[in-house]
């Protein structure tokens, strides 16, 4: 079996595979960004792909799912991944010599009152949080460091010279696990899907009222530019306590039909536990 992630080893995409699927029985596979990852998933060469769509406190992590919206993958998990962010530099530097400080640009922005409050330190966008580390590393960057998790640190022999750097200690982001095909597990209860309505004066009010004819709750909506020449019109994600198979929902897809111009079911899975109670 193989899994796909983006990333190197130690970052959060690897982490969330691991809790996951766990440490055993399958090969793992790092990309460099998303695109190759979802192309290899739908040409069957990856039997899984793991991808972050949310973070508890940046919201929806819009480079994955502006993707996902138009491919034809289905999400069947959900999994809580703590992202507590380490400030990892050489075993012998000390934060006073830290200047620039690499990391992925949703890292770097979950971290914006540690910048504040520390107005010596550079933030520099890179393609992955565990990479980083690898860079300064490679580079002999001495004056630099990362912002990774403690895996990241441990990987890669390094210090982790400040703790728990973001800006939130309930910081969390929240994986979806993706496969080619539509199968919804017998123990789904939530839906991901997104919707495109008519360009009309309460077209988006009257699809949603049909989930609520249903009786379904609607946990999450979001709204995202169509993009190209379609400037200032707006596609949706929605999310349902509810599984795709169940009567109710399968009533209500029908029922949004007249409102709407595209719909894409993007997942049907069971609830991933979350990290903190």
């Amino acid at each position: 079996m193989k899994i796909g992630y983006q990333g190197v080893p130690g970052a959060y995409s690897e982490v969330a595979t691991i809790n996951f699927f766990g440490k055993d029985g399958y090969e793992a596979i790092g990309y460099d960004s998303f695109r190759p990852l979802i192309r290899d998933l739908s040409n069957n060469s990856l039997d899984y792909a793991v991808l972050p769509i949310e973070n508890s406190t940046t919201g929806i992590i819009y480079r994955t799912m502006d993707l996902i919206r138009h491919n034809n993958i289905f999400a069947v998990g959900e999994v809580f991944v703590p992202i507590h962010h380490q400030l990892i530099g050489f075993p012998e530097a000390t934060f006073e010599d830290i200047t620039d400080v690499y990391s992925h640009p949703e890292a770097l922005s979950q971290c914006n009152y540690f910048f504040e409050y520390n107005e010596q330190l550079n933030p520099i966008s890179w393609k992955d949080t565990s990479e980083s580390v690898d860079y300064i590393k490679r580079n002999n960057l001495k004056t630099s460091a990362a912002l990774a998790s403690k895996r990241a640190a441990e990987i890669y022999g390094m210090k982790i010279i400040r703790e728990n750097v973001q800006d939130i200690s309930y910081n969390t982001t929240r994986f979806l696990i993706f496969r080619n095909a539509i199968k919804v597990p017998e123990n789904a209860n939530k839906t991901t899907m997104y919707f495109q309505v008519k360009h009309t004066a309460g077209a988006l009010l009257s699809a949603l009222q049909c989930f609520a004819d249903e009786n379904l709750n609607l946990i999450n909506l979001n709204s995202r530019p169509l993009g190209n020449e379609n400037i200032f019109q707006y596609g949706f994600f929605l999310e349902i306590d509810e599984s795709l198979n169940s009567e109710a929902m399968k009533k209500t897809i029908e029922a949004i039909k007249p409102h709407v111009t595209l719909t894409n079911i993007i997942g049907s899975y069971p609830k991933g536990e979350l990290p903190f109670k």
